[in-house]
């Protein structure tokens, strides 16, 4: 497959195009999960709000995100830290009308602080690329290829931008989730956010410095509790974090290898 070229994956009426490899396409060549589907139209139909609010935080070329514009969200922010990747992401979302309409753009990684940061660029498989904290590193590969990006906190951005209640959030960050939650404390405590979805991947955890049992105790402590995501896109009964850590190490994320797509929701 040539550099940025290969069939488009459609998601919702919006082509995605831009995959790097044969690889980087076939992890996402089926679309979002009939799962996710399901759970984006349940919070379409249970919010309140006058112009249900999104956010894909790790949107990569835009698949999720164009997901999320074309079911029905009147306002999607969508967060790409790589350069390269946000370029594609732009310009696959700027083909299509209806998403171009709902979609605001950012070329930031999301984490616990304000600032610059390292993003590890995975240049055969960019959607494994991430943002370096607290990283283990393998001493007998090479000196990555890295970068510095802008980061901010979820906090700071709502703030920013006069955003009071998301009604739908995901988290894709390749092992930083725990850390992207940190940076969401007020929404969190306010019980700001409706619905979360998280992928959990045991091994990224453990790159990024953290793990399934942290990202389960940051849920807990912040006053939300991890549920199973069942075919039919509703969420099953509260994750206990054996429960979590079994899900998460029998599942299959292909571009994370062991991995599974888990939803958070408010603790009752």
């Amino acid at each position: 497959m040539r550099k940025g070229g290969g069939p488009a994956v459609m998601s919702a009426n919006t082509p995605i195009k831009g995959w790097i490899s044969f690889s980087d396409y076939w992890d996402f060549h089926n679309g979002v999960s009939v799962a996710l589907r399901c759970l984006i139209e349940r919070s379409l139909r249970s919010t309140k709000s006058a112009r249900p609010v999104a956010m894909d935080i790790g949107a990569h070329l835009g698949l999720f995100t164009a997901e999320l514009a074309g079911r029905g969200f009147l306002e999607v922010h969508a967060f790409e830290p790589a350069p390269s990747t946000f370029a594609k992401l732009k310009q696959n979302i700027e083909a299509s009308p209806s998403a171009r309409a709902a979609v605001t753009l950012n070329c930031l990684a999301m984490g616990p602080t304000n600032g610059a940061v390292e993003f590890q660029i995975e240049p055969n498989a960019p959607a494994t690329s991430y943002v370096r904290l607290n990283s283990v590193q393998n001493a007998s590969t090479s000196k990555p290829a890295t970068q510095t990006v802008p980061m901010t906190t979820l906090d700071s951005y709502c703030a920013e931008h006069g955003i009071r209640y998301i009604d739908f959030l995901k988290v894709d960050t390749e092992g930083l989730e725990p850390f992207v939650l940190d940076g969401a404390q007020a929404c969190l405590e306010k019980r700001r956010i409706s619905t979360i979805v998280l992928e959990c991947c045991p091994d990224a955890l453990q790159r990024a410095g953290s793990s399934v049992a942290a990202l389960h105790d940051r849920l807990l402590s912040s006053g939300y509790e991890p549920h199973e995501l069942e075919h039919n896109g509703k969420p099953g009964a509260a994750l206990t974090v054996d429960e979590l850590e079994r899900i998460a190490r029998s599942g299959n994320l292909s571009a994370c290898g062991h991995g599974a797509d888990i939803v958070a929701l408010p603790r009752p």
